[in-house]
């Protein structure tokens, strides 16, 4: 069945038919729709086994009484994503230019494998007797592993968008979340049976050994998606004035020249970078549900797994939701209900006291995960095609205005904890939801499906190159 050569799609629809009126009429819709969902569920059931919002920070707590080092996992994920995107998005439109997208992200993601390698040498070779050492090595590592991931970023979004018809994303995003979800979920009871089994610290050694060589051997199932060639791409990444003749065509504006002019001309960019950053400031509080668990309730290692797994399995529920709401109402309503419900969760935060009384924090936690990264793989794509502009330089940019926020909410959230108790983290971040929550309804309004199809004001072309 893995060899035909007509795609099974081309014998369902007209070849006459108009292709905008079809989602699946793209070359290959449904095969490589269900790659790239495999791809998501099995990069989860590895990369669960390294958790950075319950088992890395509960195994830093492990080692240092200092929350800030065990809640900062969190703010390393976002920046190093962020940071390589402008480089990732310039690599992306090299590697386009020979319909080899899919290749960008196999070689950084497979590079950002080999620090996490070190990492669980090092583990092995010294035990706990240089908790210091062990600290550091696991977040750099982390970020290196990280780092990796966001030099990709472009590459990847830039095929969603080649290969997957407008109309079918918001259930595609649901569909893949979703397949994550599950993935994680069965992660999650495998890292709590190999972290009650063994002792510390070769539960943790166990753990993300696992998890390294499901995130490699996920690689493998990626490049199974069929890229079309440059050419057969319906919807370009950037208008046609934006190829420049002549001496022109040599000139790259820097990355800021690229953040200003999207967000001088979009103010859908705005009003989502502002929602976005609410979130981000909020994002304070989940950083240290699993820490406070810890301190203040003496969550064992496999209470950590647990968390995840509550996580994981809302986050599932969250995203089939979503993703079917969006679907029938055709606008971005995780917006307003995933901020609500993060808001109801660190109010619940406040209040537990028990290991039992903390699992709905965690239901929120993942409901609440499920509508930011519906926000993020969806809304800044559909902003550019809006626009008629690159989606890798508008994804890249999305994600370098929103890291400040992503950076300083664990780190402030550390400092607040130590001064003033986990207590008043909660209460800044309840606050921080709602007004996202506000912010995030002029959004949906926004781009409710009597929307324009363009944004009044154009990017400058040149720019976005």
């Amino acid at each position: 069945m893995r060899n035909v050569s007509v795609p099974p799609e081309a014998t369902i629809r007209p070849a006459t038919q108009n292709r905008d009126d079809d989602p699946w009429s793209l070359p290959n819709a449904r095969r490589n729709i269900a790659v790239l969902v495999l791809d998501g569920f099995f990069f989860a059931l590895g990369y669960n086994f390294l958790s950075p919002i319950s088992i890395l920070p509960v195994f830093i707590a492990r080692l240092t009484p200092v929350d800030l080092f065990a809640g900062s996992f969190t703010a390393i994920d976002q920046i190093a994503i962020a940071i390589p995107q402008f480089i990732g998005a310039k690599w992306a439109d090299r590697f386009a230019q020979r319909g080899q997208r899919k290749w960008l992200k196999a070689y950084a993601n497979l590079s950002g494998r080999i620090p996490i390698a070190i990492t669980i040498v090092t583990i092995a070779v010294l035990g706990d007797s240089h908790p210091s050492i062990l600290v550091a090595t696991l977040m750099v590592a982390f970020f290196l592993f990280r780092l990796a991931e966001g030099a990709g970023v472009p590459a990847y979004f830039d095929l969603i968008g080649l290969v997957i018809h407008p109309r079918l994303r918001p259930r595609y995003f649901s569909w893949q979340q979703a397949a994550t979800a599950v993935g994680g979920i069965v992660s999650a009871f495998g890292a709590r049976w190999v972290l009650g089994a063994l002792q510390f610290p070769w539960n943790f050694v166990a753990s993300f050994s696992v998890g390294l060589t499901l995130v490699v051997a996920v690689t493998g199932v990626f490049l199974q998606v069929r890229e079309p060639p440059p050419v057969s791409d319906p919807r370009p990444t950037e208008p046609a004035s934006a190829l420049p003749a002549g001496p022109e065509t040599s000139h790259r504006p820097a990355w800021h020249q690229s953040v200003v002019a999207i967000w001088r001309s979009d103010g859908g960019f705005r009003r989502l970078v502002l929602t976005r950053a609410l979130i981000g400031i909020a994002g304070m509080a989940p950083a240290y549900y699993a820490v406070s668990a810890v301190r203040r309730l003496a969550a064992s290692d496999m209470d950590a797994a647990t968390f995840g797994l509550i996580a994981l399995g809302s986050q599932l529920v969250g995203t089939l939701m979503w993703g079917e709401i969006v679907a029938r109402s055709r606008r971005p309503w995780f917006l307003v209900g995933g901020t609500i419900i993060g808001a109801l969760g660190a109010l619940a935060a406040t209040s537990a006291t028990s290991i039992t009384s903390v699992y709905p924090v965690f239901v929120a936690m993942g409901v609440g995960t499920s509508a930011q990264i519906m926000c993020d793989m969806s809304l800044p794509m559909q902003l550019a095609e809006r626009a008629a502009a690159s989606r890798g330089m508008y994804v890249a940019s999305y994600n370098t205005v929103i890291i400040p926020f992503s950076i300083a909410a664990p780190v402030v959230g550390g400092a607040i904890s130590a001064i003033s108790g986990f207590d008043a983290v909660n209460g800044i971040s309840i606050v921080a939801y709602c007004l996202a929550a506000v912010s995030g309804a002029t959004v949906v309004r926004m781009l409710g499906p009597r929307s324009r199809p363009n944004v009044p004001e154009t990017v400058d072309p040149k720019v976005l190159k």
